[in-house]
């Protein structure tokens, strides 16, 4: 053997080191060369792994188009629910405003009632209605305060927004002088 040289082939010939990973099924055993031929070798084996891995990575990818899809669905779904609770949010405020001012008139028309009651121009059966009609509203209007307060909880709930303390204060306070 000249010097310099080895035992080995992939020391005589540089860049051959890498052959027996990458092309394995090179190989001088002539039971090995049958079996790459008519199958069941390295070569099928390794191509069935690689097969594998492409299904394994379509399945995959399956996978994440399906959780995208659902990610979308639920994301709609999320902003109707919003979209439905802020309307409810909003026709309860209405309501509860309309019903403010029907209090309103109704305070008004009791007062007219009640002069014309001490006057002897109505009868108690007059009075009395009127006051019945207003603790009606007064039920309509505590109904319409409830809805309202129950679409902003679900809102905050489902937005995960939580208002602080000075937002509440306020919310409060605005509630007082509409009552007044």
């Amino acid at each position: 053997m000249p010097s310099g040289w080895s035992d080995s082939s992939t020391e005589r010939f540089p860049g051959w080191d890498i052959i027996p990973t990458q092309v394995p099924y090179l190989t001088t055993d002539p039971i090995a060369i049958l079996q790459n031929l008519f199958g069941g070798g390295q070569v099928q084996q390794q191509r069935m792994a690689i097969t594998d891995l492409e299904i394994r990575a379509a399945d995959l990818e399956a996978a994440r188009a399906e959780l995208e899809r659902q990610r979308a669905a639920k994301r709609s779904q999320i902003g109707e629910q919003v979209l439905m609770l802020v309307i409810a949010y909003e026709t309860a405020g209405d309501r509860e405003r309309a019903i403010l001012a029907q209090l309103s008139n109704h305070d008004l028309l009791t007062r007219i009632t009640e002069i014309d009651y001490r006057l002897g121009g109505s009868s108690t059966e007059t009075y009395l209605t009127r006051i019945a009609q207003r603790e009606q509203l007064e039920i309509q209007l505590n109904r319409y305060r409830l809805e309202r307060e129950t679409a902003k909880r679900q809102l905050l709930s489902l937005t995960g927004f939580s208002p602080s303390d000075d937002l509440k204060k306020t919310s409060e306070i605005s509630d007082l002088k509409t009552l007044w």
